[in-house]
């Protein structure tokens, strides 16, 4: 299922822990599965997944540029190649303007492109986001399930979006269909 938009569709009406985070979904049948320790699941989570958040989880007291290059940081990258990385994806999200300002001096769309880079700067496997569209005005919403959909096949990734919006999951390459916590499809 690579370079295909996969969705997790959750019905809205249904029990599922709201607590449960896209992370949790993925992380915990992971734990139950394998042979990984904590710090092995840890270091393939920070390397092989990007995750996008529906509240974006910007550091507010530090630069987009920093936001954006945390994972790398966490995975011991250069700083010449993280920084050369970092202004590549903020040319690529069309948000090179924002490097030196803080998370809350942008709009909710400019924060959800700089999630989407920080997801990308370690060039995962797959991308797990999670309501990514939710907390943003239609329009921009729109124009972030766009640029996920083109990511999506310009850079080979799969990625994984849990959303309770059905209209949207209609327009995904597959829908995964959860209903008490459980697939049904």
């Amino acid at each position: 299922y690579r370079s295909k938009v996969q969705m997790i569709f959750q019905d809205p009406y249904a029990s599922l822990n709201p607590r449960m985070t896209v992370a949790q979904i993925i992380s915990e049948p992971l734990q139950i599965h394998t042979k990984m320790n904590n710090n092995e699941l840890a270091v393939l989570r920070n390397e092989k997944i990007g995750f996008i958040f529906q509240s974006f989880n910007l550091i507010s007291r530090t630069t987009v540029m920093k936001n954006i290059e945390m994972p790398a940081i966490s995975k011991g990258s250069d700083s010449n190649v993280r920084n050369k990385k970092v202004i590549e994806l903020l040319d690529l999200m069309g948000i090179s303007e924002t490097a030196k300002r803080k998370p809350t001096e942008l709009s909710g769309g400019q924060q959800q492109r700089v999630a989407i880079a920080r997801a990308l700067i370690n060039d995962p496997a797959i991308i797990l986001a999670d309501e990514p569209t939710g907390n943003l005005d239609s329009k921009t919403g729109e124009e972030i399930f766009q640029l996920l959909k083109r990511l999506c096949k310009e850079r080979n990734t799969t990625i994984i979006l849990v959303t309770h919006n059905l209209e949207l999951a209609k327009r995904t390459d597959r829908i995964i269909k959860l209903s008490d916590g459980k697939l049904v499809n």
